[in-house]
């Protein structure tokens, strides 16, 4: 009785040595539902910020605009300002010569149209959803720092020592064109209201999302299997392309592409992509 219950307990320990390894066989299915698993592949992974309020644009972001106020998503107004701006140069008999340039800025007010507001992601995807669900206490996280963090050094008073006497060097300007005097018109006053005006609200705006079509190569051999390892290749495409997608560049609507993976047997999660 004592030798079969030594047996079943060797059994039990070898069990438990290679049951992490030996329990799964990677498959297309399992390798599937891993990839599915991860960020790259939820509804909202693919996302790119996007800039409403009142702010200083450019020919590009302007195109940009341009295509999203035809697509429905936004409306906007567009502001011109010039500001002038003090330039030198030197001039070998003259010196410094200055001069004032205008600069022209153009500043837009944006805002999204009810039809675009549906595209915000409020919390694009950024880890597979088991980690962020682990996470998810740190959302609010705020950390506390006992009270000798405030602490700062103060110096000592020290004997004050002997007075030096230092010869101050006096330079003059000769060229009373260089004297500046305050102008009581601001020659910048219409600038620097368009200025004191700018506000940003980022936003993380869908560009569409990708999808997995097809899992194959399915690789995982006897010596993998013992390590809990499997590696696959899989066909992707992206799909469901917004206008944000479209103007900000994201991938071809339908275009397949190709990439590898390799996952590793857990045993609380099963299958997970590990690269």
């Amino acid at each position: 009785m004592n030798k079969f219950l030594s047996m079943v307990a060797c059994a039990a320990i070898i069990c438990g040595m290679t049951s992490c390894g030996d329990s799964e066989v990677l498959s297309a299915s399992s390798a599937k539902k891993a990839l599915k698993k991860e960020a790259f592949f939820a509804k909202d992974y693919a996302t790119h910020n996007f800039n409403t309020g009142f702010y200083e644009v450019d020919e590009t972001d302007l195109n940009r605009l341009a295509k999203l106020q035809a697509a429905g998503m936004v409306t906007f107004t567009t502001q011109n300002v010039v500001e002038k701006q003090q330039k030198s140069r030197y001039e070998y008999y003259r010196g410094y010569v200055y001069y004032t340039i205008d600069v022209e800025h153009t500043f837009a007010s944006v805002k999204l149209t009810e039809a675009g507001a549906k595209l915000i992601v409020a919390e694009p995807a950024t880890m597979r959803k088991d980690i962020a669900d682990d996470m998810k206490d740190n959302k609010d996280y705020t950390a506390t720092m006992p009270d000798y963090m405030n602490a700062v050094y103060t110096a000592t008073s020290s004997p004050s020592s002997p007075a030096t006497e230092t010869e101050e060097e006096e330079t003059f300007q000769s060229d009373d064109s260089l004297q500046t005097t305050k102008d009581p018109n601001d020659p910048n006053a219409a600038y620097n209201t368009i200025l004191a005006r700018v506000n940003i609200t980022s936003q993380a705006m869908l560009l569409g999302h990708f999808e997995l079509v097809k899992v194959k190569e399915v690789f995982c051999p006897a010596e993998y299997v013992k390590e809990g390892k499997g590696t696959c290749k899989y066909i992707y495409k992206f799909v469901d392309k917004t206008p944000f997608g479209y103007v900000f560049d994201a991938p071809s609507e339908g275009w397949l592409s190709q990439s590898s993976a390799t996952l590793r047997h857990y045993q609380d999660l099963g299958w997970v992509v590990t690269d």
